[in-house]
C-alpha cells in the first residue's frame, strides 16, 4: 500500500468526522425544538476491490421508534375526541347550571321557590302579594327551563362552528402534507423533511381518526377511518357548511370529501354540479327521541353517523348530536311533568269569583276521538252553573263514555246549557265553554269537578297519558305552551294579568246538590301543591331510564346525572392525555436529544478528527522525506 493510499485513506475519515460533528452540531441546536428527532450518521468500510479504502458516510438518519411513533398518533386522536367533549360538557354545566355554589341558579333552586310559594299562597289564598308571589316564582320558573333550554341549542350552535374550524384546520394540514409529498417525490426524502411530515401527521391525528399509508417513492397516502381517501395522490378537502342558527330539530349538512379538481379555486368551495363523498352524513342527530322515531321522516334521514372513533372532530359531532341532546330531552321532560301536573290540579279549581267563560287550549282533538272510539274515554265530571247569588242555576253530568267524539260531547253539553249559555268547538278545534247573564243581569259563574273522568290514550312516543275532562281541553289551564318547543312555556294570559283567576275553588256535593266553595276556600291550591309532589311516569331521556318520578326528585337526576357526566369526561380527558404524555416521553427518550450524551459523541468524533489529521500530517512529512531523498 501507498502513501497516496494512507493519505486519501485519512481524508476520508476527516470527512466522515467532520459531517458526525456537523450532525451532533445540529442535534445540540435543536435540542428543543418541536417535533425535531435526533439524527445519526452511519459510517461503513470503503472497499476497492474488496480492500479497505477508508469510510464511507451515508446521509444523516432520525433515531425513531416507529411502533411509537404510530401508537402516539392514536393516543393524540383519543386525547383530541374526549378533550373536545369534556370542553363542551364544561360548558354545559356553566351556561345551563350555573357556577358551583350559585345559590340563585339552577331549577331545582328555582323548583323549590315554586312549591314554596304554592304552599304559602295555599295557607292565605286571599292574600294578594302571596297570590303575586306565587305567580312570580311559577314565571321564573318556566323562564328558567326556556334559557337553560335555549342555552343548550346556543351551545350546540357554538359546537357546530367550532366544527367548520376542525374542518378548515385539517384541511390546512393537508395542504402541507400534499406539499411535503410533492418534495418526496423530487428528491431524496432527508430526515428533516420526515420530522417535519411526522409533526403535522400528529397535529391531524388529533383533531380525525386517520391511518397512513408509505407509497413506493416515499410519499404517504391518507385516509380516516372510514376508508375514506384525505390525501393519495393529490390532496382532498373536506366541506362542511355549519348551520346558520340551531335548534332541537335542526337538520346538520353531511360533511363531505372533494378532490382537489372538484374545488374552485376562486371561492375555494366545490364547483357546480361536483358531488364529493360522503364522511359524515347530514341529520337531526345521533340518537332519535321517540318524538323523532315515531314522525313522518325517515329515521336514516335524521340520524347523524360517523365512521370515526377518534379525533377532535368526533368529539365535537358526538358533543353537539349526542350529549347535548340528551340534556336537552331532560330539559323538556321537566317541561312536560311540570305544565302536566300543574294543569291536572288547576283544572279541578276554579277562580273565586266564579268564571263565566272557559277556552280551552288544546286545538287538536283528535286524541279524545280516538279514545272514545277505544273505549279509554270513561267516567263523569260535572259542570255546576251559578246565580250572582249562588244559587244554583244548572248542574250538568257529563258521562264521557257516551260520546263517539269531541263534537258529540260539545254539542250535548251546548243542549244541556240551553239558555243559560254554549259550548262549542271553535274553528281553531278548541272547546270553549260561555255562559250568559242571569235573570237579575249579573253573569253566571260556573265550577267544574273532573270526578271519575278519564281520557287515556297512548301517544307516538309510547307515554301513556291520562287525563281528567277539563285537563284534556285545558280548559283552566295555568301552563300554557307559548311556542313550537316542549321548553317554551308561560303563564295563561289572563291569569297573568289577573291574579284573581288563579284556581283555588272545588266543586262541593252537599245532599245532591253543587256548592261552589268562598273566597276562603285553600282546597284547590293545596291539590296544586301536592300535584308538584306527585310522581309523574317520565319516559326514557338520555341516560334517565323511564320511571314515575316527583319533579323535584327527577330534576335533581337530572343536575347530578349530568355533573358526573361532565366529571366522568374529564377524568377520561385526564387519563388519556396522562397516556398520551407518557407514550410521548417514552418517544422523547428514544428519539430527543440528550445533551450529555451528544457532549459524549462530540469528544469521540473530535479526537477521531484530531487522529485522522494527525495522520495526514505525518503522511506528508513522509512524502516531504520521500522526496528530499531524491535530491
Amino acid at each position: 500500500m501507498s502513501l497516496t493510499y494512507t493519505l486519501q485513506t485519512a481524508l476520508t475519515g476527516l470527512n466522515a468526522a467532520q459531517r458526525a460533528l456537523g450532525t451532533t452540531a445540529n442535534n445540540v441546536a435543536n435540542a428543543n425544538t418541536e417535533g425535531f428527532s435526533r439524527k445519526e450518521v452511519h459510517q461503513a468500510t470503503r472497499l476497492v476491490e474488496g480492500v479497505g479504502y477508508g469510510v464511507d458516510t451515508e446521509e444523516s438518519t432520525r433515531v425513531v421508534d416507529e411502533f411509537l411513533t404510530v401508537e402516539v398518533r392514536k393516543q393524540l386522536g383519543m386525547l383530541g375526541k374526549s378533550d373536545a367533549i369534556s370542553e363542551v360538557l364544561q360548558q354545559a354545566e356553566m351556561r345551563v347550571f350555573g357556577p358551583p355554589g350559585d345559590g340563585d341558579r339552577g331549577l331545582a333552586n328555582k323548583f323549590a321557590d315554586f312549591l314554596a310559594s304554592v304552599e304559602q299562597v295555599a295557607t292565605t289564598p286571599e292574600s294578594a302579594a302571596a297570590r303575586g308571589s306565587m305567580i312570580a316564582q311559577l314565571e321564573d320558573m318556566l323562564n328558567e327551563i326556556g334559557t337553560n333550554a335555549n342555552a343548550i341549542q346556543n351551545l350546540r350552535s357554538d359546537t357546530d362552528r367550532q366544527i367548520k374550524l376542525v374542518v378548515d384546520s385539517i384541511n390546512s394540514d393537508i395542504e402541507k402534507l400534499a406539499d411535503l409529498n410533492a418534495q418526496f417525490a423530487r428528491a431524496v426524502p432527508t430526515a428533516e423533511l420526515l420530522d417535519q411530515r411526522d409533526k403535522v401527521l400528529q397535529e391531524l391525528a388529533g383533531k380525525i381518526d386517520i391511518s397512513v399509508f408509505t407509497q413506493d417513492n416515499d410519499t404517504i397516502a391518507i385516509y380516516t377511518a372510514g376508508g375514506e381517501a384525505l390525501l393519495e395522490y393529490g390532496p382532498k378537502k373536506v366541506i362542511y357548511t355549519p348551520a346558520a342558527s340551531v335548534t332541537e330539530s335542526t337538520l346538520f349538512r353531511s360533511i363531505e370529501i372533494y378532490d382537489y379538481r372538484q374545488i374552485d379555486e376562486a371561492t375555494g368551495l366545490p364547483k357546480a354540479g361536483e358531488t364529493g363523498s360522503e364522511l359524515v352524513s347530514a341529520g337531526v342527530r345521533m340518537d332519535l327521541t321517540p318524538e323523532l322515531a315515531a314522525d313522518a321522516v325517515a329515521d336514516a334521514d335524521q340520524l347523524v353517523v360517523s365512521p370515526l372513533e377518534n379525533g377532535r372532530l368526533q368529539g365535537l359531532l358526538e358533543a353537539r348530536d349526542r350529549d347535548l341532546p340528551k340534556l336537552g330531552d331532560q330539559l323538556s321532560e321537566i317541561a312536560t311533568m311540570l305544565r302536566f301536573n300543574v294543569n291536572k290540579a288547576h283544572n279541578n279549581a276554579m277562580p273565586y269569583p266564579l268564571p263565566g267563560t272557559l277556552s280551552g287550549t288544546r286545538s287538536g282533538l283528535a286524541d279524545f276521538d280516538a279514545a272514545a272510539a277505544g273505549g279509554t274515554a270513561t267516567g263523569i265530571a260535572r259542570l255546576a252553573v251559578f246565580a250572582a247569588d249562588g244559587t244554583n242555576a244548572a248542574d250538568i253530568s257529563l258521562n264521557l263514555s257516551a260520546y263517539a267524539s269531541a263534537a258529540d260531547l260539545a254539542a250535548d253539553l251546548d243542549a244541556q246549557l240551553g239558555a243559560i249559555g254554549t259550548a262549542t268547538i271553535t274553528a281553531d278545534n278548541r272547546l270553549e265553554i260561555t255562559l250568559g247573564n242571569d235573570p237579575t243581569g249579573e253573569p253566571y259563574g260556573m265550577a267544574l269537578s273532573e270526578g271519575t273522568s278519564s281520557i287515556a290514550y297512548t301517544d307516538a312516543e309510547g307515554r301513556d297519558w291520562d287525563y281528567g275532562f277539563g285537563h284534556f281541553f285545558g280548559l283552566n289551564d295555568l301552563v300554557v305552551q307559548d311556542g313550537t318547543k316542549t321548553t317554551e312555556l308561560a303563564i295563561r294570559d289572563n291569569i297573568a294579568g289577573d291574579h284573581t283567576r288563579l284556581g283555588r275553588v272545588l266543586l262541593d256535593d252537599v245532599a245532591g246538590v253543587p256548592v261552589a266553595g268562598g273566597g276562603g276556600d285553600n282546597r284547590g291550591l293545596q291539590d296544586l301543591a301536592e300535584a308538584l309532589r306527585s310522581p309523574f311516569a317520565t319516559i326514557d331521556r338520555g341516560d334517565l331510564a323511564g320511571r314515575p318520578a316527583t319533579l323535584s326528585d327527577y330534576i335533581s337526576d337530572v343536575v347530578s346525572g349530568h355533573a358526573a357526566n361532565t366529571a366522568e369526561a374529564e377524568n377520561r380527558s385526564s387519563a388519556t392525555r396522562a397516556l398520551a404524555d407518557e407514550l410521548q416521553q417514552r418517544q422523547a427518550s428514544v428519539s430527543g436529544v440528550n445533551l450529555d450524551e451528544e457532549l459524549s459523541r462530540l469528544i469521540v468524533f473530535q479526537r477521531a478528527y484530531t487522529v485522522s489529521a494527525r495522520v495526514m500530517t505525518v503522511t506528508n512529512e513522509l512524502f516531504d522525506e520521500l522526496m528530499n531523498v531524491g535530491r
